[in-house]
């Protein structure tokens, strides 16, 4: 008796073979893609000139992921001896969108694909259980971006040895940094003759719009040579002319602006809901004509972490601020973070006659380690430098720091050089957990934003504001 599966694949192979049947063998280059964005990344994948990664920005049902598809059957119809990867930000994600696009668009082409079953959601799951299909016999992997940035040691050596050429990421605006780090790494090796190339076919991360998939493609301050190699596309909701305009516009009047933007035009804009400085805009707040003066005091703020360490330089021009720079040292110490401070200031000439240093009032604590507090580290390095204490012996609230915060940032009172990057992260991620207090899950986030904090509400505090924590404030350093 024959076993369930080959009886399953007697029912349905006769049916894949009469729907592949009844439509046109292999017309995969009668593609036609939509006017916009998919028009701009079909010209640049069909000409010489392709880069080593393109970013096609998408809006909800802009095509981005069907353009994904189309490139990576033209890849594998290129040379079926270069190993391709398609991937998406989570296994959920590739089978219940991404390779759901891949089936239906090889399914209208006449593409050949394998393993297929019998509608698109079913060759999906087969497909996403393999972790490997075939398109034009040209091999195919099939991984998730946890792969390749997974949280566990052995998740991020497991793709050490990939070898591909090609890859399609679906949805990488979401996927972790050192996934793309370790995929870039891996992409152009192994046997055939495509160059490395990957497409990502993504909406922006909504959670986090200025992250590394902007700072790579997008940031027109990134240097001249990633200019060449990264390119943006935006694909936009309305170049998709098959969509119902009634849907389009129902979109349109249940989004906030912001959302609109991000959704469906793939604006790079940062939404409010849930952010702790809701009033910094980046088209607002930096600017890079800022440069030291040695007619006005220097302004340290410190926050103790080993990684990052992190501090920031301001100056104050009446009633505003200006960030000059900032120090975000990884796998560090106080000591070489105080070192790093107080060599910048020594460079500045003529050095800095006033110096007023805050921070973080647990710097003051001795711990079972050590009985160096972490201020005496500072300390011990400013000696020479006229400095006074501006940290109290508590931290201020975090509310009425907040607070201070964005009455600064509302008022325009508050100006950011664009080399402050991590800063800048800080503001535009930083969110409330459901306690009402700063979410500080990522390790990486929130140090900078202290540093910013505990300065501000020192400087200009709201009015209502308490500053009972600045009681016993030294002298003279």
């Amino acid at each position: 008796m024959k076993n369930f599966a080959s009886l399953r694949a007697l029912r349905v192979e006769p049916k894949i073979k009469a729907r592949q049947g009844n439509r046109q063998k292999d017309c995969l280059f009668s593609f036609c893609p939509k006017p916009g964005g998919q028009t701009e990344f079909y010209n640049l994948v069909m000409s010489s000139s392709f880069p080593r990664a393109v970013d096609l920005i998408g809006g909800i049902g802009s095509g981005k992921s069907y353009a994904g598809a189309w490139y990576a059957c033209m890849k594998a119809k290129q040379d079926p001896q270069s190993r391709g990867l398609i991937s998406a930000n989570e296994y959920g994600q590739l089978e219940q969108s991404t390779i759901i696009a891949l089936a239906e668009f090889c399914d209208r082409f006449g593409v050949p694909l394998s393993p297929v079953a019998e509608t698109p959601e079913e060759t999906a799951r087969l497909i996403a259980s393999r972790r490997l299909c075939t398109i034009y016999n040209a091999p195919v992997l099939v991984l998730s971006a946890n792969k390749f940035g997974g949280t566990t040691t052995r998740a991020k050596q497991g793709a050490r040895g990939l070898q591909v050429r090609w890859a399609w990421l679906d949805e990488w605006a979401y996927a972790d940094k050192s996934a793309w780090e370790t995929l870039n790494g891996r992409l152009g090796r192994g046997e055939g003759s495509i160059p490395g190339q990957a497409v990502i076919t993504s909406s922006i991360n909504r959670n986090h719009p200025f992250n590394w998939v902007y700072e790579t493609f997008s940031d027109p301050d990134r240097r001249e040579e990633l200019k060449k190699l990264y390119v943006a596309i935006r694909c936009l909701t309305a170049d998709n002319d098959s969509l119902d305009p009634d849907y389009l516009r129902s979109l349109e009047a249940s989004y906030t602006p912001e959302l609109a933007a991000l959704e469906l035009r793939g604006e790079y804009v940062v939404t409010t809901e849930g952010l702790i400085f809701r009033y910094f805009k980046r088209t607002q707040h930096l600017d890079g004509g800022m440069a030291y003066n040695p007619k006005l005091p220097l302004h340290l703020s410190f926050d103790f972490n080993h990684s990052p360490a992190c501090a920031i330089a301001s100056q104050v021009y009446g009633d505003t601020v200006f960030m000059l720079k900032e120090w975000y040292l990884l796998n560090s110490d106080t000591f070489e973070l105080a070192k790093a401070v107080v060599k910048w200031v020594k460079e500045r000439q003529p050095v800095p006659k006033r110096i007023l240093v805050y921070g973080d009032a647990s710097g003051s604590a001795k711990t079972a380690n050590s009985k160096t507090t972490n201020w005496a580290i500072v300390i011990k390095e400013l000696e020479g430098l006229r400095w006074l204490q501006q940290w109290g012996s508590s931290n201020p609230s975090v509310t009425d720091s907040i607070h201070s915060c964005n009455a600064l940032f509302h008022q325009n009172r508050v100006f950011i050089h664009p080399d402050c990057k991590e800063l800048v992260k800080d503001l535009e991620s930083l969110k409330f957990d459901k306690n009402g207090n700063i979410d500080k899950s990522d390790l990486m986030r929130s140090h900078l934003g202290d540093c910013l904090r505990y300065m501000l509400h020192t400087l200009f505090p709201l009015p209502d504001a308490h500053r009972q924590w600045r009681e016993g404030v030294a002298t003279w350093g």
